[in-house]
């Protein structure tokens, strides 16, 4: 197989070879544990809320509910998958600029597992690049593991 640039490409079937030893997945998706006393308090999340569990940002496969006080986990899904996705503005903060090519942050907070999309780099933890807004949506870009540990301020070029 060649690219358009004449490079040769040597694909390996991983069928054929012991190739296995190091990848242990997928990242489409990530099973977490919901902990109510992570966030403080009673929390609700909605299938389709982007949130951040266990330091990892994704789209909630399901509903969950936990209750304050509850000493009970739940186990969530959450869709990490490296794609274009929309966004309803609720999850926006409404004062942000959008336009295409403009870096995502994601506003965390201890008390609850919902995120807020921003435009605001400082404090806040890249997660993508705007493809397109309207009034009511944002199409972005999720990179769901990109900037963990690493400071907001180095994407405010």
């Amino acid at each position: 197989m060649s690219l358009k640039t004449g490079r040769q490409i040597g694909a390996v079937d991983s069928t054929l070879y012991d190739m296995d030893y190091r990848k242990r997945g997928e990242s489409g998706s990530v099973k977490v544990t919901v902990d109510q006393a992570d966030f403080g308090g009673e929390l609700e999340i909605s299938l389709g809320d982007l949130v951040c569990v266990e330091g990892i940002i994704g789209f909630a496969c399901a509903d969950v509910h936990v209750k304050s006080g509850a000493t009970e986990t739940e186990d969530l899904v959450l869709q990490t998958e490296r794609a274009l996705y929309e966004l309803a503005e609720t999850q926006l903060d409404s004062t942000g600029t959008y336009d295409r090519g403009t870096a995502v942050f994601a506003e965390i907070t201890s008390e609850e597992a919902l995120v807020t999309l921003t435009d605001e780099a400082s404090g806040n933890r890249f997660v993508g690049v705007a493809e397109s807004e309207s009034d009511d949506v944002l199409w972005f870009y999720l990179e769901p593991f990109t900037g963990i540990g690493i400071e907001a301020a180095a994407y405010s070029g």
